[in-house]
């Protein structure tokens, strides 16, 4: 029994259906691998135990087998790109690209470069200290902020001096005097927008220093 021009059958039969939607031909097709799968299964269970199936023809039905279930899969990709692109939501988000955006992250990821952030309401105290931590809760290095700027940065240096090893800090604000209670808070990570892209959990955004998030995790946009 030869299965060899199975997935010619299934790919010829899907395409001698031009009249068909997008969504018939995709479930046509799911409905063609199923037969495709039953048939090989059924091929197996035949074969004569004394004269088994050839190793080369088995090893090109499975290579058919795959290149079926691989259409079936771009398939469905290309469903949800066209979906997504139909809602208009690659030129909303495309918009973002070149802007900051705030996060509130638990920790940030330094990679050698500049870590910027923002703290919001420093101009209502009479001071804002942050302090960086290290993954052990070690401190690293602590400093007193310009209430002036929109945005902050920690580059890396520690109190010591030298460079921190790359990996996960945690930047904490602590604000004080101004007539309010003294009141400390993760700081809000601030990054800009290198890359937009659709991946198989949905639209992430792809910041500096290797960040990638989710828009959910976005608090702001600033120009």
């Amino acid at each position: 029994m030869d299965f060899s021009n199975v997935t010619s059958q299934v790919t010829n039969g899907v395409a001698a259906r031009p009249e068909a939607s997008e969504p018939d031909s995709a479930s046509l097709l799911a409905t063609d691998f199923s037969n495709f799968l039953n048939l090989l299964t059924a091929q197996l269970r035949a074969q004569d135990p004394l004269s088994p199936v050839d190793s080369t023809q088995f090893v090109e039905q499975l290579a058919s087998f795959s290149t079926v279930e691989q259409q079936i899969n771009t398939n469905t990709k290309l469903d949800q790109i066209a979906s997504q692109l139909g809602g208009g939501e690659l030129d909303t988000l495309a918009q973002w690209i070149g802007k900051g955006v705030e996060t509130r992250a638990e920790n940030v990821n330094y990679r050698g470069g500049e870590v910027s952030f923002r703290a919001p309401d420093a101009d209502k105290y009479d001071s804002v200290t942050a302090t960086v931590t290290n993954a052990q809760g070690e401190e690293v290095h602590s400093f007193s902020l310009d209430k002036t700027a929109d945005t902050h940065s920690w580059d890396g240096t520690r109190s010591d001096g030298t460079r921190a090893l790359n990996g996960a800090y945690t930047i904490e604000l602590r604000y004080e005097g101004g007539g309010r209670a003294t009141r400390t808070e993760p700081a809000s990570q601030f990054d800009t927008v290198r890359e937009v892209r659709l991946t198989d959990d949905g639209w992430r955004l792809f910041l500096g220093n290797d960040r990638s998030i989710d828009l959910d995790e976005v608090t702001a946009i600033v120009s």
